[in-house]
Order: C-alpha cells, then sequence, then structure tokens
C-alpha cells in the first residue's frame, strides 16, 4: 500500500500538549518518523520538539512516539 501519513488537518484532532499548553505542528514540534504506516493496523509516529527562541513558541526538545490506527479504505 501507499505510506499513511499525518498532515497537518489531522493534528486539528490530535492535541499535543506538555503542562497543559497545546503545542502546535511546525511551531512546537514536527514529525520525526513513521513505522508501519503502509498497511492497514496500528501504525508508530515519532515527533520531535522544535527548540525556539521565538516568544510565541514553546521551547521543546527530545521526541515522543504514539500509535495511530490505520482503517482499511473501502473500494468501490
Amino acid at each position: 500500500g501507499v505510506p499513511v501519513e499525518l498532515d497537518d488537518e489531522a493534528f486539528n484532532t490530535i492535541k499535543v500538549t506538555i503542562k497543559g499548553k497545546e503545542l502546535k505542528i511546525h511551531e512546537d514540534f514536527e514529525i520525526a518518523g513513521y513505522k508501519n504506516n503502509n498497511n492497514k493496523g496500528t501504525m508508530t509516529v515519532t515527533i520531535r520538539g522544535i527548540e525556539n527562541i521565538s516568544e510565541d513558541a514553546t521551547p521543546v526538545s527530545g521526541t515522543k512516539t504514539f500509535k495511530v490506527k490505520i482503517n482499511a479504505k473501502s473500494l468501490n
């Protein structure tokens, strides 16, 4: 199959927070990689903090992984 990747719109439903503050993709963190994202099942997503120096961004470092379920696509 075609690899499944999360887009910016997906992060409207997936919330990433640290100490109650919601982080923003491309400002506070970026997607570092995927594992098992080619077929139906569960993929692993790794995100990496972006160490920002701007006032609006939250300085975040390190990585975090989480799992996302991939559903089968119906064929018409």
